[in-house]
């Protein structure tokens, strides 16, 4: 992955994450890249592309703003005193992206919660 591709998916899923606790994403692992429909094209922005894969995350457990993650101190720590998680993802884009509109929507499975940022 490029890095405008990492950093545009990891604005994606930090923005989303914002508003619930602080959190870095220390890892991308992208285990599947494929066309979505044989390739066909979605209007101006062309064919799109699926990405599944998972995001690597640490969370500072002392932080005052991830107070809000029930038992967060009780959890163990890595090397640099951070709490270590990770969550699958599943990703739809143009393969293009500079053809695309800049807006992207996402759903998380576990709090049935879907956003849409431009």
């Amino acid at each position: 992955m490029t890095i405008n591709k990492s950093f545009s998916l990891w604005l994606a899923i930090g923005s989303v994450w914002s508003g619930l606790a602080a959190a870095e994403v220390v890892r991308i692992d992208v285990a599947e890249r494929a066309d979505v429909a044989n390739a066909a094209a979605y209007g101006a922005a062309g064919a799109y592309e699926k990405i599944r894969g998972t995001l690597h995350f640490a969370v500072d457990r002392d932080s005052p703003v991830n107070a809000i993650v029930t038992d967060l101190a009780l959890a163990e720590v890595n090397a640099r005193a951070a709490v270590e998680f990770r969550a699958d993802f599943y990703l739809l884009k143009p393969k293009d992206v500079a053809r695309g509109n800049g807006a992207y929507s996402s759903k998380s499975r576990t709090a049935a919660a879907k956003a849409s940022c431009r």
